[in-house]
């Protein structure tokens, strides 16, 4: 449904009433480090990559979390892509004949060091879930 832009900037503003079905849907990822640690975690669960079409799908299902890429002052999610870090840190590949975009991690070695650091919280975060027996 096509709406204003008026009225979807006042849904996602914190005085806006957007905020009783933003918690019911669990809680938005506004800052792009925090959406770097949600993808490499992500792509420790799948490996061969994330459909782009599925990818909120996978985040509100796997981690309780909302993306929007209207959080991040853009119109499609492919645009986020196109900023920092994560036009470094994800590659954008296409399948099927092009109709099928994944996303997939690149090269960590090329990583900025702040980068590098997500990487191994994720990494250590899953590692810690993977055991729930010593989970904390």
């Amino acid at each position: 449904m096509l709406k204003p832009i008026q009225t979807v900037l006042c849904q996602l503003s914190p005085d806006g009433n957007g905020g009783a079905a933003d918690t019911a849907e669990g809680e938005e990822i506004k800052e792009m480090d925090d959406l770097t640690m949600v993808l490499f975690r992500m792509l420790l669960h799948h490996p061969s990559g994330i459909r782009l079409c599925r990818m909120k799908q996978m985040i509100k299902h796997e981690f309780q979390r909302k993306l929007s890429e209207m959080a991040f002052q853009c119109t499609k999610l492919i645009e986020l892509f196109n900023q920092e870090p994560l036009n470094e840190t994800f590659v954008l590949d296409t399948e099927n004949d092009g109709k099928s975009i994944y996303v997939r991690l690149g090269n960590p070695e090329t990583f900025s060091d702040h980068v590098k650091r997500i990487y191994a919280m994720a990494n250590s975060a899953e590692a810690k879930s993977a055991l729930p027996g010593l989970a904390a």
